[in-house]
């Protein structure tokens, strides 16, 4: 349910590519029910959130900029990502980063000269790594509608995203 929406919202938007990253057999086969979309399986994904992204990375060739989103994060939209494009092609900072209420979220775009640093990350720190570096031109855009920086990854925020979705119906 979330991953479809967030692939939808994916091809709706700017992005020039989407790639799903994915461990499990039942995802890939979701993931290729959509033209137009990279599935890509992570066979080491139990070492983190870095082995992602560096399958991720690895699946697309491009020139501009990688932007990475959560695919359980139901309320994204495509204003979102396309504002991110726009800050990214408008200013060129070295990285993009998603602030709801001030704290940093999801989705972070990457520019495409950090692919080597972005490949050699370990663990599960993903891009922090690099954007706690404070060797970069980062850009923090602040996000309107806080849910859309809701991530399901616990029972109590599936609870919570019911609840709102029940109230904007």
């Amino acid at each position: 349910m979330f991953l479809e929406y967030t692939i939808e919202t994916t091809l709706k938007s700017e992005l020039e590519t989407v790639s799903v990253v994915y461990r499990t057999p039942d995802v890939g086969v979701l993931v290729d029910q959509f033209k137009g979309v990279n599935s890509v399986l992570n066979k080491n994904a139990l070492k983190g959130q870095s082995e992602a992204i560096k399958v991720g990375l690895s699946s697309i060739d491009n020139e501009g900029a990688f932007l990475f989103l959560v695919g359980d994060q139901p309320f994204i939209s495509v204003e979102t990502i396309n504002k991110l494009i726009r800050v990214f092609e408008e200013g060129k900072p070295d990285i993009v980063v998603s602030l709801y209420k001030g704290k940093k979220g999801n989705p972070v775009l990457f520019a495409n000269h950090l692919k080597k640093d972005l490949n050699l990350l370990t663990g599960d720190q993903g891009g922090r790594q690099l954007i706690r570096s404070e060797q970069w031109k980062i850009a923090y855009i602040e996000i309107d509608d806080e849910n859309e920086g809701l991530d399901i990854d616990h029972p109590e925020d599936l609870e919570i995203m019911r609840q709102l979705m029940k109230d904007k119906s």
